[in-house]
């Protein structure tokens, strides 16, 4: 066996002293329409060990140890592939320190070329690999990549471009703003891309947590959108076109082993055209509401969606009525069931509406959770320059959504109203991404943070963070867990807030001792006008109690119970 000691293999876990530049090699790209890709497909089948001979003077020469480790690492793959087909994934995202020795740089950088004759020697590569990737399903969403560097004057709306190389994106804007990707700061530009055939292959990654998604050669995209939201960020906002006259790459498959595979899609198309037609009506009672927004008569400007099951075509339809109405003002769904294709379809046509400035999810207490996704309401925040206030009520966010919605809420400047409440995946994780965010905000005035999670040491974090913070007036936490271990940090925030008028702490488990705690933060604070305290474990009457409505006395603050 060969020796793996000239090899320094990456550490998953330690992914800051990888670069992982095949993220960011979009500048490589020429945007360019050349030859389609082909040829590759009629090669046999091999071993990973057998794909790479014909490259191995082009990659790293311990190539076949890198091999090994990747085949050890798939003994059991997903997805019903095969050891060799995972593999090969695996191989491809895994980076030495000589970029120009990476399989992934000279495959893309051969890829790009004009001349497809200098893809031959990667044909076995590509067919094992490509096999992999085509058993994989296909993801409809949005992705990221970016790249530093301003990109934003050679695109425009409505040009055409193809990426030829594998396009490495991940649905997670936070990848990449690590500081091993693009980082925070510096000039960069960021591609929104709204995929249809996206390869997810977090499975078969050697960095499952970087949720990796290829876009595979030859994707044509189209620019519908750009926006500056920060100095020095750029973000360019593409779509995959699906509607091309021509195949800029051919399948993996030769006649023969395609026959099989040929039946099953016709069949699945016929199938697809009968529930087309079956589908391709509007319900009565979506009739009803297409016909409400085109007439402009939602009441007080409130436009409320809440009919379960939505169809693509009725999505569109209800897209296609809001692109017509100046008057919606408050924008809630409050809906059992959507699925995440139609969510994607309406929040979508947010991000350029100029006249909605809520926006709003609710649930039902007791009954469902509104199915959110934090990376598309993100997405709706990090475009749109209207929206003034965002509720999230009872919906199935979890700790990752509300990580990706606090960072976009960071580049938002116009949001100036949120409420979290009563979202039961959320825990204590969450009151450190909203700490953070209070930390750097100067647009939130208004903040509701009512969840079963609220308890002393997420209390504490966001205590502490308040205590600087210079533009949050209204601050609710309601309903949670607090008790006497947050006492003295929520009276020391009062001490050294100089911005909050309106407080409430109601419904916690408060004791007498936290009370003289914010009885004497109360006596140094000068702008607390309204605090509500009821429902906790101390009462009017009561030492800590009475202790806190002198103090309010004497300060002029009106104290509700």
């Amino acid at each position: 066996m060969e020796t793996t000691a000239n090899y320094s293999y990456p550490d998953p876990s330690e992914q800051s002293s990888i670069h992982h530049q095949r993220f960011t090699d979009v500048g490589n790209e020429s945007g360019q329409y050349l030859t389609p890709i082909g040829g590759y497909q009629n090669s046999p089948l091999v071993s990973l060990e057998e794909t790479v001979k014909p490259i191995q003077h082009l990659i790293d020469p311990d190539i076949q140890s890198i091999i090994y480790v990747a085949r050890k690492r798939c003994q059991n793959p997903k997805d019903k592939l095969s050891v060799d087909e995972s593999a090969s994934i695996q191989l491809y995202t895994i980076e030495s320190d000589n970029r120009e020795q990476n399989l992934y740089y000279n495959l893309n950088q051969t890829l790009r070329k004009e001349d497809r004759r200098r893809l031959t020697p990667f044909y076995l590569y590509m067919k094992l690999f490509l096999t992999a990737l085509w058993k994989l399903a296909s993801l409809k969403g949005t992705v990221w990549r970016g790249v530093n560097g301003d990109l934003f004057k050679d695109l425009k709306k409505g040009d055409t471009l193809v990426w030829w190389g594998f396009s490495s994106c991940t649905t997670s804007l936070d990848v990449l703003e690590q500081e091993e990707f693009l980082g925070k700061s510096g000039t960069r530009t960021l591609f929104n891309i709204e995929c249809f055939n996206g390869k997810v292959i977090r499975d078969h990654s050697y960095f499952a947590a970087e949720d990796e998604v290829l876009l595979l050669p030859g994707i044509e995209l189209v620019v519908t959108g750009k926006v500056r939201p920060a100095p020095g960020l750029n973000i360019i906002q593409l779509r995959e076109v699906t509607d091309s006259p021509v195949v800029l790459l051919k399948p993996p498959f030769t006649q023969s082993s395609a026959t099989e595979l040929s039946i099953n899609l016709e069949t699945s198309l016929l199938l697809n055209q009968q529930q087309s037609t079956r589908t391709n009506e509007l319900r009565v009672e979506v009739q009803d509401l297409v016909q409400q927004i085109k007439m402009n008569t939602a009441e007080d400007g409130v436009l409320t969606i809440e009919i379960d099951d939505l169809s693509v075509y009725e999505s569109k339809a209800i897209v296609d009525a809001l692109s017509l109405n100046k008057d919606i003002v408050h924008f809630i769904m409050r809906l059992k069931t959507i699925s995440n294709e139609c969510f994607q379809i309406i929040m979508k046509s947010l991000r350029t509406n100029r006249f909605i400035k809520n926006l709003r999810f609710f649930g039902e207490r007791d009954k469902y959770l509104i199915p959110v996704s934090g990376s598309i309401v993100a997405d709706v925040l990090l475009v749109n320059k209207e929206i003034n206030a965002l509720f999230l009520c009872l919906t199935t966010i979890n700790d990752n959504d509300f990580k990706i919605i606090t960072e976009a809420l960071k580049r938002n400047i116009t949001v100036a109203h949120l409420c979290i409440l009563k979202n039961p995946h959320l825990t204590v994780q969450s009151a450190v991404y909203l700490s953070d965010l209070i930390k750097s905000t100067t647009t939130l005035n208004h903040v509701t943070f009512a969840n079963n999670c609220i308890d002393s040491e997420s209390t504490v974090l966001i205590a502490s963070a308040l205590k600087s913070n210079q533009s949050i007036k209204t601050m609710i936490m309601i309903g949670g867990k607090m008790s006497d271990a947050c006492g003295n940090a929520l009276g020391q925030m009062l001490e050294q807030n100089k911005t909050i008028k309106e407080l409430w702490l109601s419904n916690n488990r408060l004791t007498d001792i936290s009370a003289k705690a914010l009885a004497k933060g109360m006596r140094s604070n000068s702008t607390l006008k309204q605090f509500r305290i009821g429902k906790n474990e101390f009462t009017e009457t009561s030492e800590g109690g009475r202790t806190l409505m002198e103090a309010a006395k004497a300060k002029g603050v009106k104290l509700k119970w």
